[in-house]
């Protein structure tokens, strides 16, 4: 399981888990997997099954290592369309990158994507974000 928390977590109780399901060889070497990913705040989690490739996690990796650091807002998006993450650099504190992190319901729900559905809000900091999805880029090695 790899998991992204709030740096608050600790008050929060934020977490962003993908937990590995299945691992399926698509052939050449790739690799297809599904996630559990969920949700967790305080009381509450939210949970749905995705499937991601090597492509999902490499086009993470790339726009995380070139995230602009400065005070601003942009997309971190996979290629499956199913997951989506807006984040914001506040001009007072660059350190942290608040991320919303939103699960498509029309995608899951009609193949539609509508960028509606369940949401997170975590804080977290560019190493943080970048240890999580080095994480996840293990689950492809063999």
């Amino acid at each position: 399981m790899v998991s992204l928390k709030d740096v608050f977590y600790d008050e929060s109780k934020t977490e962003f888990k993908m937990e590995l399901m299945k691992k399926e060889n698509i052939g050449d070497s790739n690799y297809k997997v599904d996630f559990m990913l969920s949700f967790s705040f305080g009381y509450a989690v939210v949970s749905r099954t995705i499937s991601w490739t090597q492509g999902d996690i490499a086009t993470l990796k790339e726009q995380i290592s070139n995230l602009n650091l400065q005070p601003g807002s942009g997309y971190i998006t996979p290629q499956e369309p199913e997951l989506t993450m807006f984040y914001v650099i506040d001009e007072h504190n660059k350190e942290e990158i608040t991320l919303y992190i939103t699960l498509d319901g029309g995608q899951m729900n009609s193949q539609m994507g509508t960028e509606t559905g369940a949401s997170i809000k975590i804080v977290t900091t560019h190493h943080a974000l970048k240890s999580w999805v080095n994480q996840l880029g293990k689950v492809f090695e063999v």
